[in-house]
C-alpha cells in the first residue's frame, strides 16, 4: 500500500514538472495581459477627434480622502489611459481638460457623468461622460484541495489557501457635443468575473495565509481600482466596431487630403487707371442649392447627405 501511494506522488510530482507548475495551460497571454491592447483602427476613420475626459460618477468608497482621488477620478485618469492605447482618439486628460475650461470660463459646465449646459470649447470635440455603477466585490478564503497541497509540497509555496473573488461593475459612457449637446456612441455595459485572486492580479498573499476557508477577506482601495480598471477594458471592447462606425461616419473622415488643405489666396495686383479695358467681366454663377438633410429613421437627427451612419445614434441611415 504505501509503495502504492509513493508510486502516485512520484507520478504527480512528474507531471508537475513535465508542465512546469504554475505554467499558462492556454499557451496564450493571460486576460490580464490583453488589458490595453486593442486591435489597430482602419485608415477609414480619418482624422483621430480630441476628446476630453471627465471624472465619472462613482459611488466613492471610505478610503477617499481630500489628499487621495475619488474612485471617479481615478476611473476617468484609467478610461484616458485605455482609451489613448486604442489608437483612434487624441485624449485631452481630466485634469488638462479642467484647466481648458478655466481659461476659458467654463468651469461649470461639466459635472461627475453629466454636461450641464452647451458651448463650444476650444480645443475638443467631444466630451466623455460616464459612470461607475453597481461596484461590487467578494473575496473569500477557500479550503486547499489535494492538488494543491502535492503542488505546495513540490514548488515549496507560502500560501496555503486559496482565494476566490466575485466582482461586478457596471460602466456607462457616451461622447458629448458640447456646442450643440448631440451625443454618440452611447453605451452601458457589465463587467462580471468570478475567478481566483490572480486571474483578477490581486495579490492577497498577506490576507490569506491568516485567514480560514469560508472566511470573507475585506475589500481594499486597490481591489477596487483593479475590477474598475477591467471594467473598463471590457466596456471598450464591447464597443470598438461602434466607435469605428462612428469614425468612419464624421465628415472630416470622408474629405479627402486636397480638401482639408486650406487654399491660400493669390493676391491680385491693383488695377491701372491709365488703362481702360473692354473686356466684359463674367458673371457669377448661381450657386447651387444645398442637397437635403437625411433624417435618421431611428432618433430623428438630421445628418449630411453623404452619412451612411447616424452622427447621433450611430444608426445606419440606408
Amino acid at each position: 500500500m504505501q509503495s502504492t501511494r509513493s508510486a502516485f506522488v512520484l507520478l504527480v510530482v512528474t507531471g508537475l514538472t513535465l508542465c512546469g507548475v504554475g505554467c499558462n495551460s492556454g499557451g496564450g497571454p493571460t486576460a490580464l495581459e490583453q488589458v490595453g491592447t486593442y486591435p489597430p483602427p482602419s485608415s477609414a476613420i480619418g482624422s483621430k477627434p480630441r476628446i476630453a475626459i471627465t471624472t465619472l460618477a462613482a459611488d466613492d468608497d471610505p478610503a477617499a480622502s481630500m489628499s487621495r482621488a475619488t474612485l471617479g477620478e481615478t476611473a476617468a485618469d484609467q478610461f484616458a489611459e485605455l482609451l489613448t492605447k486604442t489608437r483612434r482618439f487624441n485624449v485631452v486628460k481630466r485634469d488638462e481638460f479642467a484647466s481648458l475650461l478655466s481659461q476659458q470660463a467654463l468651469g461649470d459646465m461639466v459635472r461627475p457623468g453629466m454636461v450641464t449646459r452647451r458651448a463650444a470649447v476650444s480645443g475638443v470635440d467631444y466630451i466623455l461622460v460616464g459612470s461607475i455603477t453597481n461596484l461590487s466585490i467578494t473575496k473569500t478564503a477557500e479550503s486547499t484541495g489535494w492538488w494543491d497541497t502535492v503542488k505546495d509540497t513540490v514548488t515549496r509555496a507560502p500560501d496555503k489557501s486559496q482565494v476566490k473573488i466575485t466582482a461586478n461593475c457596471g460602466v456607462e459612457f457616451k461622447l458629448v457635443d458640447p456646442a450643440t449637446g448631440d451625443w454618440q456612441v452611447p453605451s452601458a455595459s457589465e463587467f462580471y468575473k468570478e475567478a481566483g485572486a490572480n486571474d483578477f492580479g490581486i495579490d492577497v498573499s498577506a490576507s490569506a495565509n491568516a485567514t480560514q476557508a469560508g472566511a470573507s477577506i475585506p475589500v481594499t482601495r486597490e481591489d477596487r481600482e483593479r475590477i474598475i480598471r477591467l471594467a473598463l477594458d471590457d466596456a471598450i471592447r464591447k464597443n470598438l466596431t461602434k466607435i469605428d462606425r462612428f469614425l468612419a461616419s464624421r465628415p472630416e473622415a470622408k474629405m479627402k487630403p486636397a480638401e482639408m488643405v486650406t487654399q491660400t489666396p493669390t493676391p491680385h495686383s491693383a488695377p491701372n487707371p491709365m488703362q481702360h479695358s473692354t473686356s466684359v467681366v463674367p458673371t457669377q454663377p448661381s450657386p447651387a442649392p444645398a442637397a437635403a438633410k437625411v433624417v435618421c429613421p431611428n432618433c430623428g437627427a438630421e445628418n449630411d447627405p453623404s452619412a451612411t451612419f447616424c452622427r447621433r445614434c450611430g444608426s445606419k441611415l440606408r
